[in-house]
């Protein structure tokens, strides 16, 4: 294995540590998308950036506007394919219907 790789399976691997650890670790994904208390040696890319949201999404974190928000910083093919997975991974069923809808009118 290269060591590029170790390193992003080690930062994967220590957001999914967080975010199963529940509100006081969804805390501290927050403060790591913000540039706050980022471990040494974590080094926050787009991908583990988008990470961090869709993990924030998935725990009811982040609503809509921050996720545009994140799409914004992000205006490329990979960054609205990112974005359209957070929205999907919101908790509610109002945000699971508007991702079918939006999966759906790609398709047609």
């Amino acid at each position: 294995m290269n060591a590029a790789f170790l390193v992003m399976f080690n930062e994967r691997e220590e957001v999914r540590r967080a975010a199963a650890q529940g509100a006081s670790a969804a805390a501290a994904l927050e403060s790591w998308l913000a540039g706050r208390d980022v471990p040494d040696g974590l080094v926050i890319d787009s991908e583990l950036r988008w990470n961090l949201v869709r993990h924030l999404a998935r725990l009811g974190r982040l609503d809509d506007a921050a996720i545009a928000a994140e799409e914004a910083r992000d205006k490329t093919v990979a960054g609205a394919e990112y974005a359209a997975g957070a929205r999907a991974a919101r908790p509610t069923a109002e945000a699971k219907a508007a991702a079918s809808a939006g999966e759906l009118s790609r398709m047609s």
